[in-house]
C-alpha cells in the first residue's frame, strides 16, 4: 500500500499525463468558476425577491389599515345618516297629500313657464 506521500508510477508518456492533468484541472476550474457565477446569482436574485417581498407585504398592511379606517369612516357615516333619517321621520309628518304633486305632466303650464 503507498502512502500519499509517494509518488505514484504513470506507465503513460509524461507530455500526454501533463495535458491530461491541464485540461482535468481547466475543467474543473471551469465547473467551480460556474457554480460560483451561480450562486452569486442565485443570492442576488434571493435579496431583490426578499425586498420585493418586503416591499409588498408593506404595502399590503399600509393598504389594510387604509381599508379598516375607511370602513370605521363609512361605519360612521351611515349611522349618521340613520339618525338623520330618524330624526326627519319624526319632524315631517307622514301624510299622503304631499304624493298628489309627486306626478305633474310634463306639458302642464305650471312648467312651461
Amino acid at each position: 500500500m503507498k502512502s500519499a506521500t509517494q509518488d505514484k508510477e504513470y506507465t503513460s508518456p509524461i507530455q500526454k499525463l501533463v495535458r491530461f492533468f491541464e485540461k482535468s484541472r481547466d475543467q474543473w476550474t471551469a465547473k467551480c468558476r460556474e457554480a460560483k457565477a451561480m450562486l452569486k446569482r442565485v443570492k442576488s436574485r434571493n435579496r431583490f425577491l426578499q425586498k420585493s417581498r418586503d416591499a409588498w407585504r408593506q404595502q399590503a398592511k399600509q393598504l389594510a389599515q387604509e381599508l379598516a379606517a375607511a370602513k370605521a369612516a363609512e361605519r360612521g357615516l351611515r349611522e349618521e345618516v340613520e339618525k338623520l333619517r330618524e330624526g326627519h321621520r319624526l319632524a315631517v309628518p307622514a301624510s299622503d297629500s304631499l304624493t298628489d304633486f309627486a306626478v305633474i305632466p310634463s306639458r302642464h303650464p305650471i312648467l312651461s313657464g
